[in-house]
């Protein structure tokens, strides 16, 4: 068991890396200047996405590489989050993101920075599953966590009581948004992208789970 909690941690200070509590000034001036409109807001992504290769300036490019990414993550990260406030007025669907754009003052150019994988940008238009797909990873997030916290009650368990208590937490943390839940795997399993991101989730779970009984 106690490999788990060692895994858990290292899960949970990846996922945070780029939390919403660390956004900067920079970031912040950013989505303000999306707000004046659609070609303004594409003309700022294309100077964040520019990176020098001037064999003089080798490590600055590098470094402004991370900056933009990390500040990508960042806005992708308030806009989900804002996002996942409005699924129970639109469901999980395209429209809860863009509402959550309004609720940020942020351009309806910005939607593309929800998208998590650079790859799939113009291949689909659908960003529903990114919500789902967000969701998830929050709550995993916030289960390992909570099992890192109970650690020392279950090392008082047996191999069956920390089991159930495993899979009855990670249930019970569905129940805000249980309702919905149907249409969010309907959302999920529409797309190939994400239904083999979401396989991949559920089998770094299942492991979790496994090591933590």
């Amino acid at each position: 068991m106690s490999a788990g909690w060692g895994a858990a941690g290292g899960a949970i200070r990846e996922r945070r890396r780029c939390g919403y509590d660390g956004t900067s000034a920079r970031v912040r001036g950013f989505a303000a200047s999306a707000t004046t409109g659609d070609d303004d807001a594409r003309d700022d992504v294309k100077k964040m996405a520019n990176v020098s290769f001037d064999s003089n300036k080798v490590n600055t490019g590098d470094s402004r590489a991370e900056e933009d990414a990390n500040d990508r993550a960042i806005l992708r990260e308030r806009v989900l989050r804002a996002a996942l406030r409005r699924v129970n007025e639109h469901g999980w669907t395209d429209a809860a993101i863009d509402a959550a754009l309004r609720d940020l003052n942020l351009s309806p150019a910005m939607r593309s920075c929800v998208r998590g994988d650079e790859s799939m940008k113009g291949k689909s238009s659908n960003l529903a599953g990114e919500l789902v797909g967000y969701y998830e990873e929050e709550l995993d997030a916030a289960f390992q966590a909570s099992v890192v916290a109970e650690s020392d009650a279950l090392k008082g368990m047996n191999s069956k009581e920390r089991m159930k208590w495993l899979i009855q937490k990670r249930v019970e943390m569905l129940a805000p948004k249980l309702e919905t839940w149907p249409r969010a795997l309907v959302t999920l399993a529409s797309s190939p992208y994400y239904a083999a991101a979401t396989f991949r989730r559920r089998a770094a779970l299942a492991d979790f789970i496994a090591e933590a009984a």
